[in-house]
């Protein structure tokens, strides 16, 4: 790339990268409050830990949706949600459920 140029993206790529983010933002939270290991493994925290990852990601859909934005964004969004989720804890996505 040269001097002065700016990388385009496109609004696909840019929610794509924001679930990225808010997937990072609901990691972090999460682990905080439930760190991997002995605390995940009653039904209780199991549940607790679905309910907390799939509300996270629904209601950020529900307001795409409610702003017009169509389903291929709100598409690409939920797919950066997920690939980051997996990377940066597997167990958090396992449990979404949409």
């Amino acid at each position: 790339m040269m001097e002065g140029e700016h990388e385009r993206t496109t609004p696909a790529s840019d929610q794509y990268a924001a679930g990225h983010k808010y997937a990072n933002t609901v990691a972090d939270i999460i682990t905080k409050q439930f760190p991997p290991g002995i605390f995940r493994s009653t039904r209780f925290v199991r549940r607790k830990l679905r309910k907390m990852t799939n509300e996270s990601l629904i209601d950020v859909i529900n307001a795409l949706v409610a702003n017009g934005i169509d389903a291929a964004l709100r598409r690409a969004f939920q797919d950066g949600f997920i690939i980051r989720l997996k990377e940066r804890d597997p167990e958090l996505a396992s449990y979404v459920n949409l």
